[in-house]
């Protein structure tokens, strides 16, 4: 068994990431900006939205965090996102979820425009993504998954990959993206009948569905 260094892969990213931004600083080119639009004080999201801002930064892209109460009108973010939308200055935008209940999370998520969703998880990209247009901008939890296996010369053509979960952020999303890679792709539910034989039978097997050790070797080849 080969453990995949999802760590050492990400630091390896990064650095490519940091010489592109620091040779488009040299060109005379700005820094890429993204902004981050954070609702209510949850504990975990200002966590999460803490490491992104110092990640960004990191890498030499400017990070602005927009921070509001968490009463805030679902009008008044969506003409916050428009604003956004329409400023030149400002190349990607992120709603970090989940939002508080009285605000719609699909017409939030709706209003961003797509070449500005750095989350992809609009339907404009989703809807790219299955249909295998490159300019589609992934999840990135799906796209992480299909880095580390090229970092580590994994052959995906052709083999059968079985994915458990099918949320819209990691498991859809990424049986799209094998998929578009030429495996043969099945995915695995809440519903799904003896799941334990069904991953038997992967090659590739991704759980998504975040319950740590939920699969064990029993579910493995």
């Amino acid at each position: 068994m080969k453990i995949l260094d999802g760590k050492q892969t990400g630091l390896k990213i990064s650095e490519q990431i940091r010489n592109e931004i620091e040779g488009y600083l040299e060109s005379g080119k700005r820094a890429p900006r993204l902004d981050i639009l954070l609702v209510g004080d949850d504990f975990g999201s200002q966590k999460y939205v803490e490491m992104k801002s110092k990640k960004a930064k990191e890498l030499g892209i400017q990070c602005e965090v927009h921070s509001f109460k968490e009463d805030i009108q679902e009008e008044e973010l969506v003409r916050l996102i428009e604003e956004v939308n329409g400023n030149d200055e400002i190349d990607g935008v992120m709603v970090q979820l989940p939002l508080p209940q009285h605000l719609n999370e699909k017409n939030i998520l709706e209003t961003i425009l797509p070449t500005k969703d750095v989350d992809g998880l609009t339907s404009v990209n989703l809807g790219k993504l299955f249909k295998n247009d490159s300019t589609a901008i992934a999840p990135a939890t799906a796209k992480g998954i299909l880095e580390l296996l090229k970092e580590y010369e994994i052959d995906i053509d052709g083999k059968s990959a079985v994915v458990i979960g099918r949320s819209d952020i990691v498991g859809l999303p990424t049986a799209a993206i094998l998929q578009n890679e030429n495996a043969t792709v099945t995915v695995c539910h809440s519903h799904t009948k003896d799941l334990k034989e069904v991953c038997k039978r992967a090659d590739i097997l991704v759980v998504g569905i975040g319950k740590a050790e939920y699969i064990d070797m029993e579910y493995v080849k």
